[in-house]
């Protein structure tokens, strides 16, 4: 069936409805494969849009709700419970930076418990819990240390003073 605006289905009807299996396209080039229950995106799908991002998982009348993972056209992969086509519940974001967020979402922002973990920099990893996005509240921010330790054959050595390097020309 083809609307005047562009919209394309083709797939199973149940009295007049898209329920079943089908196919839609959308006139802005998103395309989503998958079950419908009256003219509804309903169970499991996957949803491709124009911007390159894609989902797949489990939608509830038209949103997708349950457990999915959607890929970011810039890297970025979410894994995890979604409701009303936002992240909602436990999941994991991995960035395309490699930094990774695994805990509470909430309207698709982190909230609640959490552990957000970095790929780069001084700072390895903060445990505590957000609101709407940010962290708030008490945090134990895991840091890099950098001391200065003596070797020998492999072997850390233990009670041996270091000369001061100041002396060194």
């Amino acid at each position: 069936f083809k609307w005047p605006d562009g919209d394309v289905y083709e797939g199973e009807y149940v009295y007049g409805k898209m329920h079943g299996n089908g196919i839609y396209k959308f006139p802005n080039g998103d395309v989503y494969k998958g079950g419908f229950a009256t003219d509804k995106r309903h169970g499991k799908g996957v949803m491709t849009y124009a911007n390159k991002d894609v989902y797949d998982g489990e939608w509830v009348r038209g949103e997708g709700q349950g457990q999915g993972v959607k890929k970011y056209h810039n890297g970025d992969v979410y894994s995890g419970k979604w409701k009303g086509g936002k992240k909602h519940g436990r999941g994991i974001m991995k960035y395309h930076n490699h930094d990774m967020y695994s805990g509470e979402w909430k309207g698709g922002e982190k909230h609640g418990k959490g552990i957000f973990e970095y790929a780069d920099g001084e700072l390895l990893k903060s445990i505590g819990e957000w609101k709407k996005g940010k962290k708030d509240g008490v945090f134990e921010d895991v840091i890099r240390v950098s001391k200065q330790v003596v070797y020998e054959n492999d072997e850390v050595k233990t009670k041996v003073k270091l000369e001061s390097t100041s002396d060194i020309e």
